[in-house]
């Protein structure tokens, strides 16, 4: 690779096409429910700056890194220019026409890390789409190309945005180990902006295993680089995940403190979309507090801005959230309205994400409602644009819900298939985690028939996935369930072994509603060998 490539810095170059100094990073989860704060062509026409502002916000608020290497000032005139057709199409997320055109670069003779780059960037472009699989398939083609050629910029983005795939999947360790190894690379390149990306990375990793305070330190860490190279909305991303832990612990004060900082932020760069999502993470720190009318106006100021400046999906999320409100508050028609117009919001938009999030909304709503038949529907509406967009784990996931529906029906037939399908999924993705839960819901639907066997060999299955992808929180339910079949066979004593170790992992993951559920079981069983000693055995 020549020198100028060697050189050539993304965000120096995006800067030229811009005219502007700030590159918008904006990494991590913003709130517990999903607030989708993407731009999109709707009716009120927003401009393409805007656009490609908010396309970068959607790319970077996933910890995905962009790798270019140097095909904007590649000297095949061809080349560069299919390229630079294909990379405005995938800065405003018009994905489908960027892929078209970065398999048209491939087509061409490039070098190895030109074609780690078109591979990443193809990636980014399905992951983005919800196609986790499809975007894992080439970013394990990426990195065979970037260990080959020694490419120390390469091997740190592949193997960053890699690791996502692992962390969707519930592989934490290897997710962990393949962002360590991005995040020592970008050290050593002293490439600050990408050290905070995968800082943010590794910091959701330790917030999904619940080691908060760990977290909190890295996106600190995170949140100071990105003040050094003066980037507000990578600020402002720190300062959303920083506040969403507080409210996780409870800490409301300090929650609405980091909120409070990010919704300046937003406000003094003109960031409306950002202003937007700053108030509805504080009305959701509101609403678990159960002051819900103090939250719908959080909410409506949401709205308010979103519709001013246009952004169709930002809407459609904020009319989810206000639903839920309503939901909260027991008012489903009212809320069965605001989930209805926001499917129609991102129906004509085109927003396949944002109705698939919709359609779930009417579907607990019809549950509440008690009319499984509509909750189904619903639910296989979402099963049906999964499938569109390729999101094979969000298809399992729905098909998961469309089992429990059929269960409450007394359908078991129906849920065992739905269960199955899932794990089938699971199993193909390598989603050990995923996989597992679909057993024990397989094995509780087993148990309400009856077939108490057949349950105990589908969680004992399940608890071998959990040990095997260290998932602990998981082992503890799969063990409740099968001390239940030992209780239930007459194997009372060792079922409080089982229900022992269940209980210690809870307490020991802090898990404490979990714990105390467990606790009353052994209660339980202890009054059933006190009174039956046949139960011993």
């Amino acid at each position: 690779m020549s020198n100028i490539k060697k050189s050539f810095r993304f965000s120096d170059w995006l800067d030229k096409k811009r005219n502007k100094t700030l590159v918008i990073l904006i990494g991590g989860a913003l709130v517990v429910v999903i607030i989708y704060l993407v731009l999109s062509s709707s009716f009120s026409g927003p401009s393409k700056e805007e656009t490609m502002m908010v396309k970068e916000f959607e790319r970077v608020s996933s910890d995905l890194t962009d790798y270019l290497d140097g095909l904007p000032q590649s000297q095949n005139v061809q080349l560069k220019d299919y390229f630079e057709k294909a990379f405005a199409s995938y800065q405003l997320g018009k994905y489908p026409a960027a892929i078209s055109g970065f398999n048209a670069c491939l087509q061409m003779r490039t070098e190895d890390t030109e074609r780690v780059a078109l591979l990443l960037l193809n990636g980014n472009c399905y992951f983005l789409l919800g196609n986790i699989s499809e975007a894992e398939a080439l970013y394990r083609r990426a990195l065979v190309f970037a260990e080959r050629d020694k490419e120390d910029e390469a091997q740190a983005a592949v193997g960053g945005n890699l690791g996502l795939m692992y962390r969707n999947k519930g592989s934490l360790d290897t997710a962990q180990n393949l962002q360590q190894n991005a995040l020592y690379l970008q050290k050593k390149l002293g490439h600050k902006k990408e050290e905070a990306i995968q800082l943010s990375s590794l910091g959701m990793i330790l917030q999904t295993t619940q080691n908060y305070d760990q977290a909190l330190q890295i996106h600190r860490e995170s949140l100071r680089l990105f003040e050094e190279v003066n980037y507000p909305l990578g600020e402002i991303n720190q300062l959303n995940n920083l506040g969403w832990i507080y409210q996780v612990k409870q800490n409301y004060d300090s929650s609405l403190f980091y909120y409070q900082e990010a919704l300046t932020t937003s406000r003094n760069i003109g960031f409306a979309p950002g202003e937007a999502n700053q108030l509805s993470n504080m009305g959701l720190v509101y609403q678990n507090q159960g002051l819900l009318d103090e939250a719908l106006d959080y909410y409506q100021q949401g709205l308010a801005i979103d519709r001013e400046t246009g952004y169709g999906e930002g809407e459609a999320q904020d009319l989810l959230t206000i639903g839920w409100v309503y939901e909260l508050k027991g008012d489903l028609e009212e809320a069965l309205d605001k989930y209805e117009s926001s499917v129609k919001i991102n129906r004509r938009i085109g927003f396949k994400q944002g109705e698939a999030a919709a359609h779930l909304s009417l579907s607990r709503i019809y549950q509440k409602l008690k009319d499984a038949d509509a909750a189904i529907g619903e639910s296989r509406q979402t099963l049906i644009i999964y499938g569109e967009m390729g999101n094979k784990i969000g298809e399992a996931k729905e098909l998961q819900m469309i089992g429990q529906l059929y269960k409450i029906k007394g359908e078991f037939d129906s849920a065992m298939t739905a269960y199955q399908e899932a794990a089938k999924i699971y199993h193909q993705s390598g989603d050990q985690s995923g996989e597992a839960r679909q057993l024990n819901l397989i094995g509780q639907t087993l148990r309400s028939q009856g077939n108490f066997k057949e349950a105990l060999t589908s969680y004992q299955q399940a608890l071998e996935l959990t040990r095997a992808s260290k998932d602990r929180y998981g082992e503890a339910a799969t063990l409740s369930n099968i001390a239940f079949i030992y209780v239930s066979e007459g194997e009372a004593k060792k079922g409080m072994e089982v229900l022992n170790q269940s209980l210690k992992m809870f307490k020991e993951l802090g898990r404490e509603t979990e714990a105390t559920t467990v606790a009353e079981n052994i209660k339980r069983v202890e009054e059933l060998l006190s009174r039956d000693t046949t139960a011993i055995k």
